[in-house]
C-alpha cells in the first residue's frame, strides 16, 4: 500500500463504514452522556404535551431521557435500519413512545408541520455537502409553524486540530467524521434561511463527566484546543 498523504473524501458509503466501525466499538453517544443537560436546558421551549422528534435518534437515549422526563408524545428517525429495529423493540411497549421511521430518502415520509419540537443533536456537524441542505430542509418542513428547533453542534471547532492520519495510506480525517464548524453567529444565521428565527443560542460545556472529561480536556490542551464551553445548544422558534 503506497502511503500519501491526503484527505478523505467522505462520500455516503465511507461515511457509512466509519459509524459502522464506531458501532462496533461500542463508543459512547452524546446523546447518552449530555441528554439529559440538553432537556434541562431548553425545557421551558418544549411542549410535553405536542409531538416531538428526535431527527437522528441513534441508540435512543435521548428519546428515553424524554420519556422519563413525561413527554406524552415521542418519535424518532434514522438512516440506520439497524437502529431503528433497535429503538423500536426497546421502547414498543411505552404508550407515549409512537415509532422510529427508517429514513431512505428526503423528503421523507413523514407528515409536514406535524411536530412541536425537534431535536437535532451533534448531526449538523457530520453532513456531507450531497445531504446538508436537503437535510436542513427537511428538518424545516417538519417543524409546525411556532414550534422549536433544538440544535447541539461544536462550538468554533478547529477542524485540522482534530485530525488523524491512517499510517498505512496516508489519508487525514478528522478524528470523529466533522466536516463543519459552527458559531453562533453562523448556526443563527444558517438557520435563519430555513425559517427560524433565534431564541437561544449559548455556548456551554455539555461534556462528559468524571474521568472521561478529565481525558477529553487532557486531549484537547494537548492539541490545542481547550475550550471551557466546546458546544453549542441552539434554539429557533419557526416562524416561516
Amino acid at each position: 500500500m503506497n502511503f500519501q498523504i491526503h484527505d478523505v473524501e467522505w462520500t455516503e458509503e465511507k461515511v457509512s463504514r466509519f459509524w459502522d466501525s464506531f458501532n462496533a466499538l461500542h463508543l459512547a453517544y452524546f446523546a447518552e452522556q449530555a441528554g439529559k443537560d440538553v432537556i434541562r436546558i431548553c425545557k421551558n421551549y418544549i411542549n410535553f404535551n405536542d409531538k416531538i422528534l428526535d431527527y437522528g435518534s441513534g441508540k435512543g437515549f435521548l428519546i428515553g431521557y424524554l420519556l422519563e422526563d413525561g413527554a406524552k408524545s415521542v418519535a424518532g428517525c434514522d438512516f440506520s435500519g439497524e437502529s431503528v429495529d433497535y429503538v423500536n423493540k426497546l421502547f414498543a411497549t411505552n404508550s407515549s413512545y409512537k415509532g422510529t421511521t427508517h429514513l431512505t430518502s428526503l423528503p421523507s415520509q413523514l407528515p409536514s408541520a406535524s411536530f412541536g419540537s425537534v431535536f437535532f443533536m451533534e448531526t449538523i456537524e457530520h453532513l456531507i455537502d450531497k445531504h446538508y441542505e436537503p437535510t436542513l430542509a427537511e428538518i424545516s418542513r417538519l417543524v409546525k409553524k411556532g414550534g422549536h428547533l433544538i440544535i447541539t453542534t461544536r462550538n468554533e471547532e478547529n477542524l485540522d486540530n482534530l485530525k488523524v492520519i491512517c499510517p498505512d495510506c496516508g489519508a487525514m480525517f478528522h478524528r470523529v467524521q466533522h466536516v463543519r464548524s459552527f458559531s453562533k453567529q453562523s448556526i443563527t444565521e444558517t438557520m435563519s434561511r430555513y425559517g427560524f428565527e433565534v431564541v437561544s443560542v449559548a455556548a456551554k460545556d455539555l461534556g462528559r463527566r468524571g474521568i472521561a472529561s478529565a481525558v477529553v480536556q487532557a486531549y484537547r490542551a494537548l492539541k490545542g484546543q481547550l475550550n471551557r464551553n466546546p458546544n453549542l445548544i441552539y434554539i429557533g422558534r419557526k416562524v416561516s
